[in-house]
């Protein structure tokens, strides 16, 4: 049975999350949960319940979220050859792509080259931003 997603929503901002598959927008836990009309836990707050480590979300989420981030856009600026920039979210989601030769993140959940390539770049960035020692 598939509920409706709440455009209210503090978790998913009424957007719903990815499914599994990587098919489709499905409702969040909490929308889920309103729609059943089940009682929220009482002794969480709804940040608590949204926090996930970064690592355990999908690849397109975690695509989404990068593209996002003002460090990634200058990386991702300076890999395309404009050192003085920072680019938009959207070139930056097109230098992934790019990078990881997919039309769509969409493709993250199911090509296990496009897989690899986004780890690769994903190392190459984090290393970049000093969350990791350089690689020799």
């Amino acid at each position: 049975m598939m509920h409706a997603i709440d455009p209210t929503c503090p978790i998913c901002n009424g957007n719903g999350v990815e499914d599994p598959a990587g098919f489709a927008m499905i409702p969040c836990q909490r929308c889920s949960h309103e729609a059943a009309n089940e009682p929220q836990p009482e002794d969480q707050d709804n940040e608590t319940m949204s926090k996930r480590p970064f690592d355990t979300l999908p690849l397109s989420q975690q695509a989404g979220i990068i593209c996002n981030d003002p460090r990634f856009q200058r990386f991702a600026a300076i890999r395309s050859g404009f050192p003085d920039d920072r680019l938009a979210t959207e070139d930056a989601a097109e230098y992934l792509r790019t990078v990881c030769k997919i039309n769509s993140r969409r493709e993250l959940a199911t090509d296990a080259i496009a897989q690899i390539r986004f780890q690769a770049m994903r190392t190459d960035f984090d290393a970049w931003a000093g969350k990791i020692p350089n690689q020799r």
